[in-house]
């Protein structure tokens, strides 16, 4: 029998990396950013989270995954790791987001190592701010000027030409002007609508607490950007020392949960005391 000589070749293991990027860098502290984490290196790839994305207790995001991981084969000795976590933003401004690293065993490794994800730079805004510059009104070209025997003519065309310049000018301005305050127009005119059908007979003493406090989440979060609809009222309070009006907004919520949870009825008097404080947040508003 003639002997089988068997060649083992040794393959270069290659380098283990990690990125990770953002489905959007800029956003509304209302919103929120899909993070994609990615993992790779060699056949076999183990990759082990840590036990909190973010490094100490950093109370600008909020972290959580929007499902397993995926393990997929690149090559025959190559492997990805991938991982999307949902980040929600706590804080406005502009700052680098970190993720904690994560441990990996790739290919022959017997000891896992630290992988870092590099820095992600994230802008959160509170509110919609618009522009007070818009584009400006159009202007006529100016005629040569005209000869003493078409004087008299041109007077009234001169007279008809600037009055018609002005009333576009108005438009244009009026548009602006509409354009700068649709966004706060609408959230506002909403929760009026919402304060004036509370007023009424038409929502039961039981269910008013809720239908107060669902209407002024749902306004301070259209009209500040304000994540109210996801936050107790314990959360929000840091968030609503930028703005003054907002001062007031946790406590009014406090309230509408203690009537909502109270075996009390709620007594007209304390209503109108919720929507007094209620219409107050609209005072100052932009």
């Amino acid at each position: 029998m003639t002997p089988v000589l068997l060649i083992v070749v040794a393959l270069a293991a290659g380098p283990t990396t990690a990125t990770v990027t953002a489905d959007r860098a800029d956003l509304r502290l209302s919103g929120h950013a899909t993070l994609t984490l990615i993992v790779e290196g060699d056949t076999p790839l183990r990759v082990t989270p840590p036990a909190a994305w973010l490094p100490g207790a950093d109370p600008t995001w909020r972290l959580r995954p929007l499902g397993p991981a995926v393990v997929e084969d690149l090559s025959p000795t190559r492997q990805r790791w991938t991982l999307s976590l949902r980040a929600d933003p706590d804080v406005p401004g502009e700052a680098a987001l970190q993720l904690a690293p994560v441990r990996v065993l790739a290919g022959t490794d017997d000891v896992p190592r630290e992988v870092t994800f590099p820095p992600l730079t994230m802008s959160v805004v509170a509110t919609v701010v618009l522009g007070r510059d818009g584009p400006r009104p159009p202007t006529d070209v100016e005629a040569p000027a005209p000869s003493a025997a078409s004087a008299s003519l041109a007077l009234p065309v001169t007279i008809g030409a600037a009055i018609a310049a002005l009333v576009l000018a108005a438009v244009v301005r009026g548009r602006r002007s509409s354009a700068r305050s649709s966004v706060q127009d609408s959230a506002r005119s909403r929760f009026e609508r919402e304060l004036a059908s509370l007023r009424g007979d038409g929502v039961p003493d039981a269910l008013f607490p809720a239908h107060l406090s669902a209407a002024v989440r749902a306004y301070v979060e259209d009209a500040d950007g304000l994540p109210a609809l996801r936050r107790t009222p314990r959360e929000i309070e840091p968030l609503a020392v930028g703005a003054e009006r907002l001062l007031p907004l946790p406590e009014l919520l406090r309230q509408c949960d203690d009537a909502r949870f109270s075996d009390t009825p709620v007594r007209a008097e304390t209503r109108a005391l919720l929507l007094a404080a209620a219409a107050k947040l609209v005072e100052g508003s932009a």
